[in-house]
This record gives C-alpha cells, sequence and structure tokens, in this order.
C-alpha cells in the first residue's frame, strides 16, 4: 500500500499526510459512494412517474398538455375531437387557454389520448401507465395546473427559455 505519515499530537493520531496520488483514489471513492447513496435513496423514493421527452419540452415551452400530449401521438386536433366526441372548436379552446374545460371534458380527451395508444383494449382494460394522459390530466386539473400555471417560475433553472 502507500506510505501514509501520521503526525501524533499527545501520543494519538492527529494529522494524516498522504501522497497525491493516494489522496486523489480517497476523494473518487468518497465521490463513488455519494453517487451510490444519491442514486439508492433516488430509486427508493421512485414513484414510477415519466413522462416522454416531447411531452415535457412541449410543456415547458408554454403548450398546453392536452396539445402536447395531442402532438406526441401525432393527432390532428380534428382526430382527437372525433376520437373524444367533442367539436374541433371547443379542443382548440382548450389547448388554447381560451377555456379551462370542465372535468368531463378532460377526462374524455385524456381517454381520446389513451385510446390511441391502446387499439385493442380500452385504457382501463390495459391498466393505465403512471405518466399517461389518463393519469395526469385529470390530477393537472384538480391541482388548478391547466389554469393560470406559470410555468417560467416554476422551472427556469430547467429550461431557460420557458415562456
Amino acid at each position: 500500500m502507500s506510505n501514509v505519515q501520521v503526525i501524533e499530537k499527545d501520543g494519538k493520531p492527529a494529522f494524516y499526510v498522504l501522497s497525491a496520488a493516494l489522496s486523489e483514489k480517497v476523494r473518487e471513492a468518497v465521490e463513488d459512494a455519494e453517487d451510490a447513496a444519491v442514486y439508492a435513496r433516488a430509486a427508493a423514493e421512485d414513484d414510477g412517474m415519466r413522462f416522454p421527452a416531447a411531452v415535457v419540452h412541449a410543456e415547458l415551452d408554454g403548450a398546453h398538455p392536452v396539445r402536447a400530449w395531442r402532438e406526441y401521438r401525432g393527432l390532428t386536433l380534428q382526430a382527437l375531437a372525433d376520437v373524444a366526441g367533442l367539436s374541433k372548436p371547443y379542443v382548440s379552446q382548450i389547448e388554447g387557454g381560451k377555456r379551462a374545460g370542465t372535468a368531463a371534458t378532460l377526462k374524455k380527451l385524456a381517454r381520446a389520448l389513451c385510446k390511441c395508444r391502446w387499439t385493442r383494449c380500452s385504457p382501463e382494460q390495459a391498466g393505465v401507465a403512471v405518466g399517461d394522459p389518463c393519469s395526469t390530466l385529470m390530477r393537472r386539473r384538480r391541482t388548478g395546473y391547466l389554469s393560470g400555471f406559470n410555468r417560467a417560475s416554476h422551472w427556469p433553472a430547467v429550461h431557460p427559455t420557458a415562456p
């Protein structure tokens, strides 16, 4: 092993003098241990919430969540309105922020967005994954996310170009 010089005071070790190479190895080992602890803590606290990067970036850029998910799914405004059983102008007003939409309307939109993902069964039968529009649009409606949410004040460090 490396030479470590021990400096004693009153018969007890007071200081250790390490070579630069050994000091660097110790520093790296400590950083690795800290990283492992942070990862373990994050894994233990993971709630399973996942969002596609395209949806997150669109929302951070100011897009309404319905629009972000619609574009991620590759749907036109008319196609989403048809699947949800709503009018195209109404969906457009919700996406544009001119109307908030009722809880029932948002539920229809969320289910329509899910139907476009699962073609063989309903979202309920498929067990909607956390992070999908079916499980997030309604929660966001209940928490006030869809009305008056200021992205720039909440995430400027994460996305500096937010409005």
